[in-house]
């Protein structure tokens, strides 16, 4: 009765923005308006689909532009550089524009985000040193369309493994570390502000393309990234973490992926993480 229901992070090509649309107008109309959607550029999967990335930045504004018009109720016909549709509309009215969040680690989706969305997910590292200059490219976005970064709903996105043991939970999240990794393989620019680099091994590794091998990356990723990409420890060391990080960067809502210890089911990690860090951390504000 109370949860938001969120599409996490979904992306205009291998899933066409009307079809989200529709998809999630539904899901906002039997929940009672407790949805919203989230958009990213994606990463994985478009080579086996033989799809191409092509211009996200253009691609996710025309996504907007898109969604918003057949929320609407407009019968759209839109011939952008990258998506198009032709006499589109959707058979019944949502009622309200479903509130759009993007998430990246790239600035300049960071600076469109700010110019055009009601909010940002700031994906992909775990470090203030790393996180700031993608909120000021936020701030310049939303300075554009004569915002302010307050008009903005900022959320923290990270990989986040609790264990008793601090080296169960490290080990356990740096497969999520080198997936971040695969998927912006070969710019690691936004690693430049934490001073963190790329082992060559991983790079080598990395340059062959091949997401079966995620795993045995994960074997190379060092502690000295998962620091910077993700955040891992004991439930008392997580909640160091968030705290730091709110008062570093202000931010108090956080879009947490939980990565299960092998042996624990989600639902037991769920209900670890409730308990001994979200319990412990002053009551934050969290998405889906």
């Amino acid at each position: 009765e109370k949860i938001q229901l969120g599409s996490f992070i979904t992306e205009p090509y291998s899933r066409h923005p009307a079809l989200t649309a529709v998809a999630m107008a539904s899901l906002d109309e039997l929940s009672g308006g407790r949805t919203i959607v989230g958009l990213g550029a994606g990463g994985s999967g478009y080579g086996e689909m033989g799809i191409k990335r092509h211009r996200p930045v253009v691609a996710l504004r025309e996504c907007v532009e898109i969604l918003r018009r057949l929320w609407s109720g407009e019968k759209v016909t839109y011939d952008g550089e990258v998506l198009k549709v032709s006499s589109c509309r959707l058979f019944f009215s949502p009622g309200r524009q479903i509130p759009i969040y993007i998430g990246s680690r790239g600035p300049k989706i960071l600076q469109m985000a700010g110019e055009v969305a009601d909010g940002v997910f700031l994906s992909g590292l775990s470090v203030a040193e790393g996180i700031l200059p993608g909120i000021e490219r936020v701030r310049e976005g939303a300075k554009k369309s004569g915002r302010t970064l307050e008009d903005l709903q900022l959320y923290l996105e990270s990989d986040v493994c609790v264990a008793e043991d601090p080296s169960v939970a490290r080990d356990t999240v740096k497969r999520m570390v080198a997936l971040t990794l695969w998927n912006s393989f070969p710019d690691f620019s936004f690693l430049e502000p934490t001073g963190a680099t790329v082992p060559e091994d991983l790079w080598a590794l990395l340059a062959k393309r091949d997401y079966g091998l995620i795993k045995e990356g994960a074997e190379l990723v060092p502690d000295s990234l998962v620091d910077v990409l993700a955040i891992a420890g004991t439930p008392a060391e997580i909640v160091t973490r968030f705290s730091d990080l709110e008062r570093k960067l202000g931010i108090r809502r956080f879009l947490v992926n939980l990565v299960p210890v092998e042996g624990v089911s989600m639902v037991q990690t769920l209900e670890d993480f409730a308990g001994k860090v979200m319990g412990n951390t002053g009551n934050r504000q969290s998405p889906p």
